[in-house]
This record gives C-alpha cells, sequence and structure tokens, in this order.
C-alpha cells in the first residue's frame, strides 16, 4: 500500500504494529512517526509510538509522547496510565498518584490502573488504601495474577497469613512461571511455621527465577529447621553468590560453619572471612554480624580475638535494647574465655 500510496497515514500506522510484533523497534517508531507527520490527531498511532519508545529502553522520549497525547486529548484515560507508571519508576511519587487518578476518572474499569496505583500507594505507607485498589482491580478482572500477587504480599505485611495464602496460591495458579507468587506462598507457610511444606513452593519459585538470592535464603531458613544444615549451606552459598555484598546470608553461612554440630560441615577460617565481610558491610554496628564474627575466631582456634569480638557483640545487642541476644552472647563469651568453641 505504501508503494501505490506514500502518503497514507493508516498504511504506516498498520506497518508500524507489524513491525513491533516482529520485534523492529526502531523501523516500527519511524512508520508511527509517519503517520503522526500525516495524521497528527490519530491518538492510537501516538500511544503506540509512546509504547514502542518504552520497549525501545526509552522512557523519557515515551514520557513525552504520553504528555503530549494528553495535550490534544485529555480523557485519553491509557496515556495517563503509562505516564504514571513511567513518573513511578522516577520516584516521582505524588505526579504518579496524580496520573493514575486522572486515568481512573476517565475510565474506572481499568484494572492494571487500580493495580498500578495500589503499587504506588504501598510505596507511600497507605497499605489500606493500597489493598482497597487492588481489590478494585480484581473486582474488574479477577485473572489478574499481579493484583492477586500485591494483594497477597500486602497481607502478609499485615500478618493477614489466611487471605495471604489465598491469593498468592491463585496468583501462581494463574501465572505458575511467576517465581514471587511462590516464594510468597513459601514465606506464608514460614511464617505459620509450616517449615516442610513451605519447602515445595520455595523450591518452585528458585526453579523458575534462580537469580533471586531472597528464595535461597528462605530455603536455607526452612532446612535449618527441620535440621538439614548441609542443605541450608548449599542454599545460602547459592545466595551469597548471587548477592555477595547482602549481609543476611553471610552471616547466616558464616553461623553455620562456625558453630554446625557436624564437624564435616564446619568451617573456621571460611567462617572468619565470611562474617568480616558482613561486619565491613554493617560498619560493625549490627550485633549479629559482630556475634557471628567471634563464633567464627572460637571455630578457628582464635579464642582471644573471638572474646574481645563477643563482648563489642554484647554492647551492641545492649544498646540497641536485644536483650535476648545479649543473654546469648554472654553465655557465648564464657565458653570463649574457657577456651571453647560454641555448638
Amino acid at each position: 500500500a505504501l508503494r501505490i500510496k506514500p502518503d497514507y497515514a493508516m498504511a504506516h500506522y498498520n506497518l508500524a504494529g507489524a513491525l513491533t510484533a516482529a520485534g523492529k523497534l526502531e523501523e516500527a517508531i519511524a512508520h508511527y512517526r509517519d503517520a503522526l507527520r500525516l495524521l497528527p490527531d490519530h491518538a492510537d498511532a501516538r500511544y503506540n509510538l509512546g509504547a514502542t519508545l518504552e520497549q525501545q529502553g526509552q522512557p523519557q522520549e515515551a514520557a513525552g509522547v504520553y504528555s503530549d497525547l494528553i495535550k490534544r486529548n485529555p480523557h485519553y484515560a491509557p496515556a495517563h496510565h503509562r505516564l504514571g507508571v513511567l513518573l513511578a519508576r522516577q520516584r516521582r511519587i505524588d505526579e504518579a498518584v496524580a496520573s493514575f487518578h486522572q486515568a481512573l476518572a476517565f475510565d474506572p474499569q481499568l484494572a492494571e490502573v487500580h493495580n498500578d496505583l495500589g503499587l504506588v500507594l504501598s510505596q507511600q505507607g497507605q497499605a489500606d488504601a493500597a489493598r482497597f485498589q487492588f481489590r478494585a482491580a480484581l473486582r474488574i478482572n479477577p485473572r489478574l495474577a499481579q493484583a492477586h500477587l500485591n494483594l497477597a504480599a500486602s497481607q502478609l505485611i499485615a500478618g493477614q497469613l489466611q487471605p495471604a495464602r489465598e491469593h498468592f496460591a491463585e496468583a501462581a495458579r494463574l501465572r505458575p512461571g511467576l517465581a514471587r507468587a511462590h516464594r510468597g506462598l513459601g514465606e506464608v507457610l514460614m511464617t505459620e511455621g509450616r517449615w516442610r511444606e513451605a519447602i515445595e513452593p520455595l523450591t518452585q519459585a528458585r526453579s523458575r527465577d534462580p537469580s533471586d538470592p531472597v528464595t535461597c535464603l528462605n530455603l536455607a531458613t526452612a532446612w535449618v529447621h527441620e535440621g538439614e544444615r548441609a542443605k541450608a549451606i548449599r542454599h545460602l552459598r547459592e545466595a551469597v553468590q548471587l548477592a555477595p555484598d547482602w549481609p543476611p546470608p553471610l552471616i547466616r553461612l558464616a553461623w553455620l560453619l562456625a558453630t554446625a554440630p557436624e564437624s564435616n560441615l564446619r568451617n573456621g577460617p571460611q567462617a572468619v572471612q565470611l562474617a568480616e565481610r558482613a561486619c565491613e558491610l554493617t560498619n560493625r554496628r549490627m550485633a549479629a554480624a559482630v556475634d557471628t564474627l567471634a563464633a567464627a575466631y572460637a571455630e578457628a582456634g582464635q579464642f582471644e580475638k573471638a572474646a574481645a569480638t563477643a563482648r563489642t557483640a554484647l554492647e551492641l545487642a545492649r544498646t540497641a535494647g536485644q536483650q535476648q541476644l545479649a543473654g546469648q552472647i554472654q553465655n557465648r563469651l564464657q565458653l570463649y574465655q574457657a577456651g571453647k568453641p560454641y555448638r
């Protein structure tokens, strides 16, 4: 059609859609621009140009296109929505909220907008309002897996475990590849103390997203509670490999390597190395990290260092009001002073 009539705007528009579907984004953008040159008020062409620019990794340009579309057609709700998403990614939360409300004012049946509004309200600490929006999204589209996931995550934080478990499970049913839903279901079960049951959904999450260190840490925690320290150590090593500057798996792994009852699992020098890294990352101000380093020194036979480090950990715990931890450290300090490691 373009060979016969190169100034036919709809031919450029249709070709741009086909090119986008084929992944030829740069060519698609050129044809959307040609369509708009010939037909400047074609709202869908302008919106699709913005969406394609987003796909190409040009959010600033996309935001400009959406803003221009809104000036030309203020009632075009999807443009308000996408502009809100881009503003939220820039941490311009108040502006994002305003954009989402504008979208819903023009089309209150957009489930994705309710969901995205709920997310930014969560970031503002408005948990109840966020859950209201997630539920609104699900009333419109009960099959919106992301809304089930987000509602469940908010309910878990609020301690609403049964509905959280149900919504995580539904999100996983609707989108079996959604690793975060499987992980969330495992986290609910862990919170309920159902460690053995938590392992299955956490394993599902791990298989679907092998790059998530949180799932590795959760699996390690569950296996420790099941008495399977070797499996816990394996998952902790994976977590440390994925997130070498994240203190929790460093601390947990160093602790097991220093204190495991099974001699074949302990490794004092490696525990010292890991715990020292954790202390460095936390500026030696986290009692649990310093306590772990003391235990590692003791396992490595450096009892004077262990005792001195335990005294520092004891002071940190007391300052932080962690009285139970302080009592535990005091007991361990007595072992180190007697030349004994902690088991």
